[in-house]
């Protein structure tokens, strides 16, 4: 089942206001649904993945410019597995440092991005609590940046994994950091492009 659905069929330019948490529970249950542009600078993104081979929020639509995701709150809880808690498979976007990304549960990708016209930029700490997570995913010709520092503490969670055809790179010139605590974890693993340094 869906929770929110923008679909191309919208008139005008809509906005998407989250002030209560949704929370997405169940098997393969999906949250939010985008593929037409909002009015993001008034819109609100409050969630929380907890059930089995969920996702959150997904993208697939290619804007104009980078679209600046302000004041989110989004997280896998206890009781996610397999989920994933952003995708994005077409579509420009900036989670700046004024959100909050937190990850529990097990199996769980935090950024999955994946094609030609995906291009997403994280500005945030991200702390993963669990096993067999993966907070920051690239592949197939995408782009994805990323500042801030992710830690992972669990058996096999992985901080960032750059997939064939992936790219990951620092954003805006800040900082970027990764510290894995957890037996079989890595902290970068890279199969397509890594500009990636602690310092920028």
């Amino acid at each position: 089942s869906f929770g929110l659905i923008v679909n191309s069929s919208a008139t005008g330019t809509p906005k998407l206001l989250l002030n209560n948490p949704l929370n997405i529970n169940g098997t393969g249950n999906k949250g939010i649904i985008l593929q037409k542009d909002l009015d993001y600078s008034q819109s609100v993104f409050k969630y929380k993945l907890d059930g089995t081979n969920g996702l959150g929020l997904y993208a697939n639509y290619v804007p104009s410019t980078a679209r600046n995701i302000t004041g989110y709150d989004i997280s896998t809880g206890a009781n996610a597995n397999g989920g994933t808690l952003v995708r994005v498979d077409g579509g420009k976007f900036v989670f700046d440092n004024t959100g909050t990304i937190s990850m529990a549960g097990t199996n769980n990708y935090g950024f999955i991005v994946s094609g030609v016209n995906s291009d997403v930029s994280v500005d945030k700490d991200i702390a993963s609590i669990g096993d067999g997570n993966v907070v920051l995913y690239t592949e197939n010709n995408s782009s994805l940046k990323y500042a801030g520092t992710i830690t992972t503490n669990g058996i096999g969670s992985h901080g960032a994994v750059v997939g064939s055809g992936g790219k990951l790179e620092n954003y805006s010139g800040k900082a970027a950091s990764v510290e894995t605590a957890g037996d079989s974890s890595v902290a970068l693993y890279n199969k397509g492009t890594l500009n990636f340094l602690n310092g920028g």
